[in-house]
């Protein structure tokens, strides 16, 4: 398995005004995203369509050091939701 790419709606020209986000493989992000281009957004299935999603698709660590300046570590970890420690309610 490949590095965890994503795509995103919003950084596209949308006259839906998309928020739609995917993530996964390179493959998988692909497919998901040819899948909505055709039935959110009524585009036809061809190579351009294609070629200007593989052309968008970008490394998900991109994404997550953009939204998150000036955290590391456990406090990252913890605004990220992945921190394991224990659980309050």
């Amino acid at each position: 398995m490949g590095p965890r790419k994503y795509i995103d709606c919003r950084e596209l020209l949308s006259e839906t005004n998309c928020s739609l986000r995917i993530s996964g493989t390179e493959e998988e992000v692909l497919a998901a995203s040819i899948d909505h281009a055709i039935r959110a957004h009524g585009h036809q299935d061809n190579i351009e369509l294609r070629e200007i999603i593989r052309l968008n698709i970008k490394d998900e660590d991109d994404f997550q050091s953009r939204q998150l300046p000036g955290y590391q570590g456990k406090e990252f970890e913890k605004i990220r939701g992945t921190h394991r420690g224990p659980h309050r309610i």
